[in-house]
């Protein structure tokens, strides 16, 4: 509802729409550098597959993922919704941050 993305603009600063389909479709949010520290502490022995998951469930605010409601995703949505999320939270190949650079 309008009330819920003005609640969670208000919590996170900015929220985003991705739609994967008519069943899979999520708010998320960019990682600010607090929880982006957390969360590499807290992932930095998993493997790869638990790392994507643990990204995505951090940064999505709707629905709530946990383990039994990624596990029943299309197989790349984790996937994509970690790009989109880690894109969001700025971060970028080299070559497009440099876009970003202005002489002044």
């Amino acid at each position: 509802s309008e009330k819920e993305i003005e609640f969670w603009k208000k919590q996170f600063g900015a929220v985003f729409f991705a739609s994967f389909g008519d069943n899979e479709n999520f708010v998320f949010r960019p990682l600010k550098r607090n929880d982006w520290r957390i969360l590499i502490t807290k992932i930095a022995k998993l493997p790869e597959p638990k790392k994507v998951e643990a990204i995505v469930a951090a940064g999505v605010v709707w629905p709530k993922l946990n383990d039994a409601a990624i596990n029943v995703l299309t197989a790349g949505v984790p996937e994509s919704l970690k790009n989109l999320i880690l894109e969001a939270s700025n971060f970028m190949e080299p070559e497009r941050a440099i876009t970003l650079v202005r002489k002044l």
